[in-house]
């Protein structure tokens, strides 16, 4: 069966592009036909430090509304599913609920000092943002795809992200 992926999104380390059509196999949901650019591949950490393997489905396009990205978090048979302007907020609404259940994303997107400026947010549907370092503008070199991880991604809450965003934006002035 062809697969299909458009450019304008990053393409996480960990993803794997889907078939057109994939049918739902979770039992919360009636078997309908879904159409996704990729899965990736995902850990999220609960409060006792334990790493819980979960997929996050990105559509470019909301099937729903043309004018937003998807953006869907399936673990342990649950799907939390948001649609938004652009990826990053899309991740920032399941964030703030996997939060309510003390979990947190392990990825660039919801690591504490990595935020997307506005002219990254409104490209590529906010698959990019930058590693803010304190007293430096960030630079080309600090892009970082949302989706991806590394040895450096520090989990944190939304809220603690938008303060350290905060902090980054005085520490210019």
């Amino acid at each position: 069966m062809p697969s299909w992926s458009v450019a304008g999104v990053c393409h996480a380390s960990n993803a794997r592009q889907l078939p057109i059509v994939e049918l739902r196999a979770y039992p919360i949901f009636s078997e309908t036909l879904r159409m996704t650019d990729d899965i990736i591949k995902v850990d999220l950490i609960g409060p006792d430090g334990t790493a819980h393997e979960a997929e996050l489905l990105l559509w470019e396009e909301d099937p729903a509304d043309k004018d937003k990205v998807r953006l869907s978090l399936r673990i342990m048979g649950r799907e939390i599913e948001r649609s938004e302007g652009d990826f990053f907020s899309a991740m920032c609404q399941i964030r703030r609920e996997l939060e309510d259940n003390h979990l947190l994303l392990k990825c660039y997107g919801a690591s504490r000092t990595v935020f997307p400026s506005p002219m990254s947010k409104g490209m590529g549907y906010g698959s990019m943002a930058y590693k803010l370092y304190p007293g430096r503008p960030a630079r080309q070199d600090d892009l970082v795809c949302i989706f991806d991880t590394g040895p450096d991604v520090s989990p944190a809450s939304v809220d603690d992200q938008e303060k350290y965003y905060q902090e980054w934006l005085n520490s210019l002035k």
